[in-house]
């Protein structure tokens, strides 16, 4: 009511620029917006929430993490090889209270509901988000004698990932019901497994090669919030793709001097896959439109190629330490969100549907520079900066058709 901006260009100043003069605001517009009160804490937080505890004493953020790891490195008895293991464990908690709207509603009556009392004389529209991730990481590896003229590297890891994100919910006003469950994005589990070797060879006394690869299955689960019943009438609980993949790297270096190493590396990565669990709850004809397009339950894999180009050294007798890298790359495969006009339910109307697909190309390039420089005995400067580009070659715009009919067009 005391905007004073017309952002929008609708005919209502709906935006306050500037500081707002809180003493001339009516005190029936007042609410009470800074803290979390039982009433929100016992119909929102204490039923949904992913740690059943209150993190955050009012609107705002509250963070808990845990960091754990432990290093062995042992040089075996066995020709100068090496041992090395790294075993990780993190956890990490977030809660988050905002409120979207602080107004006075005691003036609004309100119908009791069988879940909501409404016993408050306002309402606060306070929304919940909550994000839990625990991993558990292993990397292991034997190394050869690094200062041989042929070196080698052999090793595995494994990681065991468990993530929930969502949880939201918020108290809506009265006349909406007074309490509602926000969507969540349920769980996920992603456990990869790889195995790698490096084999290096010196050309000389400043030159080397190098060759890197590496297998590796991501095991990813996909848990919704509540089990997804198909067309066919069957109760799914959980969706699980096995995602394989090998990668590699070819490096090069070279020393013009002692202080000065200019390097190449060509390499290829991936991204794992993820779901559309919405596809099995529609009708069999929407899922063979669906089909013919090229949408599926399991979304497949991203794949990155990318060449680095760079030089690393030490300037100013040692003073000044240095890094710059330039790279460019392609993304192949990327998982965009699609639309298409389909019937969702039998004999229906077509409605808009979204899926994810891999039906992304991107061109990637950039510069990165860092270092640092000792001023003195006291005093270091450290310095970074990026330069990233990226060129959007093949996407889906929904909103790019004639009339905002989405599914159709096709960014080349």
């Amino acid at each position: 009511l005391y905007g004073n901006c017309n952002i929008r260009g609708t005919p209502a100043n709906d935006y306050f620029c500037g500081e707002v003069d809180v003493a001339n605001v009516a005190a029936s517009l007042a609410a009470d917006a800074g803290r979390v009160d039982d009433f929100f804490r016992s119909q929102i937080i204490n039923r949904f929430s992913l740690f059943g505890k209150t993190m955050v004493d009012g609107p705002g953020l509250a963070a808990e993490n845990l960091r754990l790891h432990a290093i062995l490195d042992w040089n075996t008895p066995w020709a100068g090889t090496r041992f090395k293991a790294v075993v990780a464990s993190n956890s990490s908690d977030l809660q988050t209270v905002e409120d979207a709207a602080t107004e006075n509603q005691s003036a609004v009556a309100c119908v009791p509901t069988a879940t909501v009392p409404c016993n408050r004389p306002f309402f606060l529209w306070q929304g919940l988000f909550e994000r839990a991730f625990e991993d558990f990481s292993i990397d292991a590896r034997l190394e050869s004698d690094p200062d041989s003229r042929l070196r080698w590297v052999v090793g595995a890891n494994y990681i065991d990932l468990d993530g929930q994100t969502g949880n939201g919910a918020s108290e809506v006003p009265p006349s909406f019901g007074g309490i509602a469950r926000g969507p969540t994005q349920g769980r996920t589990l992603i456990e990869p497994l790889g195995a790698f070797g490096g084999l290096y060879a010196k050309l000389g006394s400043r030159a080397e090669v190098g060759a890197e690869i590496r297998s590796q299955q991501d095991d990813v689960t996909s848990v919704p919030v509540f089990p997804v019943i198909s067309s066919t009438g069957q109760t799914i609980t959980e969706f699980n793709k096995k995602f394989s993949s090998v990668s590699g790297r070819l490096t090069f270096k070279f020393k013009p001097t002692e202080d000065m190493t200019l390097f190449a590396n060509l390499s290829n990565g991936y991204r794992p896959g993820t779901f559309n669990i919405r596809i099995p709850t529609l009708p069999a004809a929407s899922q063979a439109i669906l089909a013919s397009r090229g949408a599926q339950v399991g979304v497949d894999e991203e794949t990155l190629e990318q060449f680095e180009l760079g030089w690393r050294g030490s300037l100013l007798d040692g003073r000044m330490q240095a890094s710059v890298v330039g790279y460019v790359g392609k993304v192949k495969d990327q998982q965009i969100t699609n639309f298409e006009l389909i019937p969702i339910v039998a004999g229906g109307a077509p409605t808009t549907f979204s899926y994810i697909g891999n039906t992304g190309e991107s061109d990637i390039h950039g510069l990165e520079l860092e270092g640092f420089a000792n001023l003195g005995e006291s005093w270091q400067l450290s310095f970074a900066g990026s330069w990233n580009h990226l060129e959007i070659k093949k996407s889906v715009c929904g909103n790019c058709s004639p009339f905002g009919t989405p599914g159709t067009v096709t960014i080349n």
